[in-house]
C-alpha cells in the first residue's frame, strides 16, 4: 500500500517518540553520536524519521544531512558521505541535539513537526494538488508518500547494496517541508524543490535527491 504523509502540527521539541518527525532533534536512541559528514567533517542535522517497511513496528529509518555553511558537499548522492540514512529501534530515550547555530542552512534545532499517512488513491502530483485545493492549503502540506515505486524527478538512480549489490528497495519520497513562519529556511535542502528517496535492504538503508 502506498500513503500520502501529510504535515499535522508543529510539535515541541521534547515530544515523546512520533510515527513520522521532521526536524528539531531524533527521537530514536542511536548506538552512536549523530552521523558526520565524510566531505567535511561537520556533524549532520537530524532532518527526520519514517518508519522501515522491512520493519514497520520495530524500526524507524532516520534521516540525516551535512548542512555546512560553504554548502560544497555533494549532499545528493546517496554514497557521497554527505547524507546518512540510518535504521534504528524504536525507543523513546531522547538524544541531546547537536548545538546549531540558528543561521545554519537548513532547520535549526528547535523546528520540529509530525506528519500522518493517509491512502495514496491516484497518481502522487494528481492527489498533491488536490488535497492542497480541497484542504486549501499549500502543497508543501504533503510530505511525501511511503511505499510504492518511487517518482523519479531525473530518472532511475535506485542505489545497490554495499554488501551483495542487488538494487534496494524503496521506501518513501520525502519533500522539502514546511516553511516555518517568519523564515525562509526549510527543514530539509534537497537543492530547492527537490525531493529525498530513501531505499533500504536486508543489510543497510541509504537515500539520495534529485530537483
Amino acid at each position: 500500500m502506498t500513503n500520502l504523509i501529510v504535515y499535522t502540527d508543529v510539535i515541541a521539541p521534547a515530544a515523546p517518540t512520533e510515527e513520522i518527525v521532521f526536524g528539531g532533534q531524533a527521537t530514536v536512541n542511536l548506538e552512536s553520536d549523530y552521523p558526520v559528514c565524510r566531505e567535511c567533517g561537520e556533524t549532520m542535522l537530524f532532518l527526520g524519521q519514517i518508519p522501515s517497511l522491512r520493519d514497520p513496528f520495530g524500526s524507524f529509518i532516520a534521516l540525516f544531512q551535512c548542512s555546512s555553511e560553504d554548502g560544497l558537499c555533494d549532499t545528493w548522492e546517496a554514497d557521497g558521505g554527505a547524507n546518512a540514512a540510518v535504521r534504528v529501534k524504536r525507543d523513546e530515550t531522547l538524544l541531546p541535539a547537536p548545538a546549531f547555530e540558528e543561521t545554519t542552512t537548513g532547520t535549526t534545532s528547535l523546528y520540529r513537526y509530525s506528519g500522518a499517512l493517509q491512502e495514496l488513491t491516484q497518481p502522487y502530483n494528481d492527489a498533491r494538488k488536490a488535497y492542497a485545493e480541497s484542504a486549501d492549503k499549500s502543497g508543501r502540506h504533503i510530505l511525501g508518500y511511503i511505499g510504492g515505486e518511487p517518482e523519479w524527478i531525473q530518472g532511475d538512480e535506485s542505489p545497490t547494496c554495499d554488501v551483495d549489490g542487488t538494487t534496494m528497495d524503496f521506501v518513501a519520497l520525502i519533500e522539502e517541508g514546511i516553511i516555518p513562519e517568519g523564515s525562509r529556511s526549510t527543514i530539509a535542502n534537497f537543492g530547492g524543490g527537490g525531493a529525498a528517496y530513501v531505499f533500504e535492504c536486508e543489510h543497510q538503508t541509504k537515500y539520495l535527491w534529485q530537483q
